[in-house]
């Protein structure tokens, strides 16, 4: 059994975690409005194309961040297979910022 503060730090992990994720779920709004925006208008076939991969991403991501924030929610604790999840969405979401860096310096070259 566990003790009480072994709970508690359990508790306040999963209350980190899934704060995080919610942070992220409200960057992937504001990364999407931004590729949205006129100033990332692709300007050929190429970006107009990339656009849409990037995102299918965020969409992807937003909707996993929200499985896995209800998930957590459901069970009161951080499962094995929640914490594995969760890595692989963090570093999904930085790569994704880095591909959508490239494309904003690309978009704005051209």
């Amino acid at each position: 059994m566990k003790s009480t503060s072994e709970i508690q730090k359990s508790s306040l992990n999963t209350r980190n975690y899934i704060v995080r994720l919610e942070r992220y779920t409200k960057d992937l709004e504001q990364l999407n409005s931004q590729l949205n925006s006129y100033t990332c208008e692709p300007k050929t076939k190429d970006l107009f194309e990339r656009k849409n991969v990037l995102k299918n991403q965020l969409e992807r991501l937003r909707k996993t961040n929200q499985e896995i924030i209800f998930s957590i929610r459901e069970k009161k604790e951080l499962m094995e297979n929640q914490l594995e999840r969760i890595k692989a969405q963090f570093d999904a979401f930085g790569n994704l910022q880095s591909e959508l860096q490239d494309y904003y310096s690309i978009a704005h070259s051209h």
